[in-house]
């Protein structure tokens, strides 16, 4: 069918060209729609040619905006900013606004991909003001909800809004479903980007109805795939990872490769939630599959840049490092500022983790620039919120506090919630290593604030924590165990829903760990020992069964801490007496005397001995600056040391086929590889070598 209608072109060409020009275009049109994009371009530039050589300014016009069309699918977004370009500039030399207020839409849209933020804003706010002139109500709601897009995108969801909402009042006026399902779809990612996910739901659910009542199998399934990042972002990822399965059934019904890439996108994502990092990789790589396959350059990167944050939280830093450098490679290529970015804030964040900390700072600043330089504010903040901590952990506290002053109130404006409480808990931690324990117990208690609001349980858990420490300091012993009470429960009820997310369980379990110890600190401050000792067996016990579950054994049973009480009840005594007593019937019961010990945050060593009726015998104090200093032993970072001797041995991630030798030699030089590079990272100050080696 193709020879044949090729062979009728060329047959009518010189009786009448335009007629041939039709069909290359036509039939370029068919070819895309049959993902044959080889074809389609070739005969799309068939189609300009002859329109070149009548002078055709519509042929051009039509011609360029396919062209136009096809690269960006391709996301060969440099060549589709090239021919939308002059698609707006044969439009504007035919004196049609219409026509041109369409191709700077598609212009922006290309611009956005690389991450030129400013000149898609220039481009779409143009598009607006031609669709205006012309009263070009669908190239009007089409401008401004890219302007929307747009400011979501840079984390300004409060300015987007406005412009959705005036097109779903042209939507409701013209009663134009397609427009009001689109409309829909976009103030639920508003409401979703504002922890707004009763109202995100409501909005993605109409944005449901009126696909099936158009028939649009397309924003049916979009709709049902950001449905699923609403419930993972309420934290029901079960029915999040269903809807992400619907998500991908109905792309692959429809046929449609980047819908499928974008399904085992979020579905990989899901699977992450819950701790099924094997099942994220298998996701990942599937999207990482398709995209390679198809020249999706865009979804390419992304399915590099969610393979390194898998292979992180898997503990495999080699592949992690691996996975975000081909991240960097494809955002320098396609020249996406915005996604080279984050990836230079994700290559920080390894480098940090082996105590690269110049050269993560040097990533860092990279971070930030990239994130200033395309006006994304959210990169901006998350960048700000890693050099703070590097600052503070540096020694550089004040200059932390004020750059993190600066960005609060940037923050506070955007309505950035998650990022606000992170400013706050970083000032707490810089107050803090200064000294100045009653303004760090400020911050801390601004950032608890929020952490409630947003019912973050583990973030609720680890600030209550930070509230008890700052109450030790101030020698408020009393408010320091009710504070960090309050976190040891609230951990406690959300370890309950964990299930199988690893990576939430382990941050439980260190926020527990730290309350327990800071908790028997204040107790022997106030000479409590007994409910001390009966604290420290109680964390034990905890700590014990942790390590068995991880290791998939037989669990223990929990033993759930009494009820914290409330701040009008006189105080804690029964609370921790209670476990004291359960402590004394457990040695009674076992008839055996006993010793333990706990080493609390300030490097003391506390030690009991209990006799085998569960009275309390004697208590010791040892401290470990002491012990060191007579044995000659010198402190380190252990963590760090640990992680090293982790890759350099090769020793396994979680979850991995230790059995499947497949591919293990490339694995081996992988680990050389990273080692050898963050070996040069530790040795090199130069900004310039840093990226070098990234480069390598």
């Amino acid at each position: 069918m193709e020879e044949k209608l090729l062979l009728m072109a060329e047959k009518y060409a010189r009786v009448k060209p335009s007629l041939t020009a039709g069909i290359l275009g036509n039939l370029g049109l068919a070819f895309q729609s049959l993902g044959d994009m080889e074809k389609a371009i070739a005969l799309f530039q068939r189609h300009l040619q002859v329109s070149e050589d009548m002078q055709d300014s519509f042929g051009m016009y039509t011609a360029c905006g396919n062209l136009g069309n096809a690269y960006s699918d391709l996301s060969r977004f440099p060549e589709a900013i090239k021919y939308f370009a002059r698609a707006a500039e044969c439009a504007r030399l035919r004196g049609s606004k219409r026509e041109e207020a369409n191709s700077l839409a598609n212009l922006g849209i290309s611009c956005r991909a690389i991450g030129e933020y400013e000149t898609a804003m220039k481009h779409q706010q143009r598009s607006l003001e031609l669709s205006l002139e012309s009263e070009y109500v669908i190239g009007e709601c089409k401008a401004r909800g890219n302007i929307g897009a747009l400011l979501l995108a840079q984390g300004k969801s409060l300015e987007a809004k406005p412009y959705f909402e005036k097109n779903l009042e042209l939507g409701l006026a013209l009663q134009d479903e397609s427009m009001l399902a689109k409309t829909y779809g976009n103030l639920a990612s508003i409401s979703m980007y504002l922890s707004e996910f009763e109202e995100a739901i409501t909005l993605y659910q109409k944005q449901i109805e009126l696909a099936k009542s158009l028939g649009n199998t397309w924003f049916e399934a979009v709709a049902y795939g950001n449905l699923g990042l609403t419930y993972l972002g309420m934290g029901k990822n079960l029915e999040a990872i269903e809807l992400e399965h619907r998500y991908l059934e109905m792309a692959k019904a429809i046929g449609n490769i980047g819908l499928q890439s974008a399904a085992y996108s979020n579905l990989g994502n899901a699977y992450s939630s819950v701790g099924k990092y094997g099942k994220a990789v298998e996701m990942h790589e599937a999207c990482l599959k398709i995209s390679s396959e198809y020249g999706l350059a865009n979804e390419e990167c992304t399915a590099y840049s969610n393979l390194g944050s898998d292979y992180l939280a898997l503990g495999e830093y080699a592949k992690a490092w691996q996975m975000h450098k081909k991240c960097l490679e494809i955002c320098q290529k396609i020249g996406d500022r915005r996604s080279e970015g984050m990836t230079y804030g994700n290559l920080g964040k390894i480098s940090f983790l082996f105590g690269s900390r110049k050269s993560a700072v040097d990533l860092f600043t990279k971070f930030l620039e990239l994130s200033r330089e395309v006006d994304n504010l959210e990169g901006e903040m998350i960048a700000a919120l890693n050099l703070s901590y590097c600052g503070i952990v540096s020694g550089r506290a004040e200059e932390a506090i004020s750059n993190l002053n600066k960005q609060l109130q940037r923050c506070k404006q955007a309505s950035m919630k998650e990022n606000e409480m992170g400013i706050y808990r970083n000032l707490g931690e810089a107050y803090s290593s200064l000294g100045r324990h009653e303004e760090a117990l400020k911050m801390f208690g601004e950032a608890l604030s929020i952490a409630i609001n947003l019912q973050d349980a583990n973030e609720e858990s680890k600030l209550n924590g930070s509230v008890g420490q700052e109450l030790i300091h101030l020698k408020d012993n009393q408010g320091a165990i009710r504070s960090l009470l309050k976190g040891i429960q609230r951990s406690e009820l959300v370890e309950k829903d964990v299930g199988n997310r690893d990576s939430l369980r382990v941050s439980l379990f260190e926020s527990l760990e730290r309350s327990y110890s800071l908790l028997q600190t204040a107790l022997l401050l106030q000479s409590r020992q007994e409910e001390a000792l009966a604290v420290a067996s109680y964390g034990k016990a905890r700590s014990l069964r942790a390590m068995l579950e991880a290791q998939e054994m037989e669990r223990l049973p929990a033993v759930d801490l009494p009820n914290v009480p409330e701040d009008g009840e006189k105080d804690d005594t029964l609370v921790l007496s209670s476990l004291w007593e359960e402590y004394q019937g457990m040695v009674k019961e076992e008839g055996m005397a006993v010793i333990e010990y706990y080493v609390s945050h300030d490097g003391t060593i506390s030690a009991w001995s209990v006799s085998h009726e569960g009275e309390l015998i004697s208590s010791y104090k040892l401290r470990m600056k002491e012990l060191a200093a007579k044995y000659k032993v010198e402190s380190f970072d252990l963590r760090t040391l640990l992680d090293i001797a982790r890759v350099s041995l090769g020793v396994e991630g979680r979850n991995s086929n230790k059995q499947n030798e497949v591919g293990s030699s490339h694995a081996d030089e992988d680990e050389r590889q990273f080692m050898q590079e963050m070996m040069c990272l530790r040795e090199h100050a130069s900004e310039d070598e840093v990226y070098d080696i990234l480069l390598m």
